[in-house]
């Protein structure tokens, strides 16, 4: 049974690394409900929004909440040191977690690195969140310089 689960699993994110589509002229990577894709340069949060915006996309808020798929974001993208903006900030209400799309964070999605989220040293407004190459999240002062992960949901192609 184990060795089953095993090959559907290794089946599994085979599909997810190999799905490419072409929306737009640009490549995007298949990923669960939605495609992905890695804009460049790295922008502060703001910019990192508008950026996808402009490729008719928003910052990743489903591939985030699923391991798989920031398992194969970290492998397709080749992600070892960068760190990549996703879709949730608490930048309304401290420490109420906002979805770009509307949702409020629930806490079984919530993927926190240990120790997240604060306000480094109490000192500094950490309100956007950052995906690292672990796969975790990092809340981050929105005016810092990181690379948007965008998202489109396969009902929007």
């Amino acid at each position: 049974m184990e060795n089953r689960f095993s090959r559907l699993k290794n089946q599994m994110e085979t599909l997810f690394q190999t799905g490419v589509k072409q929306i737009n002229g640009r490549s995007w990577f298949s990923a669960g409900n939605g495609y992905l894709y890695l804009t460049l340069p790295a922008s502060n949060y703001q910019a990192a929004n508008r950026s996808c915006a402009a490729i008719g996309a928003r910052l990743a808020v489903a591939a985030p909440r699923n391991m798989n798929i920031t398992r194969m974001i970290r492998n397709q993208f080749g992600i070892t040191s960068q760190y990549t903006w996703i879709g949730l900030n608490d930048i309304e209400q401290e420490n109420t977690w906002v979805w770009e799309n509307g949702e409020r964070l629930l806490s079984s999605d919530a993927n926190w690195s240990s120790g997240e989220p604060t306000n480094w040293n109490g000192q500094v407004v950490e309100d956007c969140v950052m995906l690292y190459h672990s796969g975790k999240w990092n809340d981050a002062s929105c005016d810092h310089m990181h690379i948007p992960l965008c998202e489109v949901s396969v009902f929007d192609t």
